[in-house]
């Protein structure tokens, strides 16, 4: 019987390991807005490695931005994202000069 909680608790554990998903931060560009009623889709290409991602930007606040052209193709930010869902935790305009 206690090998039987055993291996069902270190299945367990071994499948959260394997669903959770890690955050990936990109720098660079924006070069494509589709915005949805809801969300919008935004490619970023990362700076560093040349690699697109999709990113879906949810919150109110930055949606708001996207649709003011606060925020336009060109414009250099800084996102967070889940890897897994694509969903930006973080999504902000590079400061600077």
């Amino acid at each position: 019987m206690k090998r039987m909680i055993l291996a069902v608790a270190a299945l367990t554990l071994g499948l959260t390991n394997v669903a959770s998903a890690e955050e990936i931060t990109i720098v660079g560009p924006v070069t494509k807005i589709e915005l949805k009623a809801g969300s919008a889709d935004v490619t970023v290409k990362d700076a560093k490695t040349d690699k697109a991602a999709v990113v879906v930007v949810k919150d109110q606040q930055n949606l708001d931005k996207l649709n003011d052209k606060r925020i336009a193709n060109g414009t250099d930010v800084r996102v967070k994202y889940d890897s897994a869902t694509g969903v930006a935790r973080v999504f902000k305009k590079e400061g600077g000069c």
